[in-house]
C-alpha cells in the first residue's frame, strides 16, 4: 500500500511540473519529436491561402504550398478548414509527385459549400491548419484564410 502511495504521488508531482511548465514537453521543444525520443529538424515548407473562388455551388480554396528551405521537399501536407466556431470543414493531403525544389511552390485548392467567414457568418470558415510531413511531422501552422473572393462565371 505504501509503494502504491509513493507513485501516486509522484504522478501527481510530475502532472503538476508539466501544467506549470516546469517541466519541458517533448512536443513544443526545438525540433519536432518523431515518438521515438528522435529529434527531427524542423523543414521550412509553409501554406499560404492566396483565393477563394465560388465554382459550380461551391467554394474553392487556393493554397500555394512553398519551400523556403535550402533542400528540395518530398513528403504530404494536410490542410484543413476551420470555422470561426472551431469545426473542421474541410481536409485535404495533398502528396508530392516530384520534389518541391527550395524557393518554389506548388498550387493545391480544396472544394467545399461552406463559404468564407465574410459570406456565412460565424459558420464560414475563418482559418486554415496545415501540417507538413515527412516520415514524421517536420512542420504546421494556422492562418488566417484569404480575404480574396471572386465568382467564377465559367468560360
Amino acid at each position: 500500500m505504501k509503494n502504491q502511495n509513493i507513485l501516486l504521488i509522484c504522478l501527481v508531482c510530475i502532472s503538476v511540473f508539466l501544467v506549470s511548465g516546469c517541466l519541458e514537453n517533448p512536443l513544443t521543444s526545438e525540433g519536432f519529436n518523431s515518438g521515438d525520443d528522435e529529434q527531427v529538424e524542423p523543414i521550412d515548407i509553409r501554406v499560404e491561402s492566396l483565393i477563394v473562388k465560388e465554382v459550380d455551388g461551391k467554394h474553392r480554396y487556393f493554397f500555394d504550398i512553398r519551400n523556403y528551405d535550402t533542400e528540395t521537399f518530398e513528403g504530404s501536407v494536410e490542410i484543413s478548414l476551420i470555422t470561426q466556431e472551431g469545426l473542421k470543414v474541410g481536409k485535404d493531403t495533398f502528396s508530392t509527385k516530384s520534389p518541391i525544389e527550395p524557393d518554389t511552390g506548388k498550387s493545391v485548392y480544396i472544394d467545399i459549400y461552406t463559404a468564407p467567414k465574410a459570406i456565412h457568418g460565424v459558420k464560414g470558415v475563418l482559418t486554415y491548419e496545415y501540417i507538413v510531413r515527412k516520415e514524421y511531422i517536420v512542420n504546421e501552422g494556422s492562418e488566417d484564410i484569404s480575404k480574396e473572393f471572386e465568382v467564377f462565371l465559367g468560360f
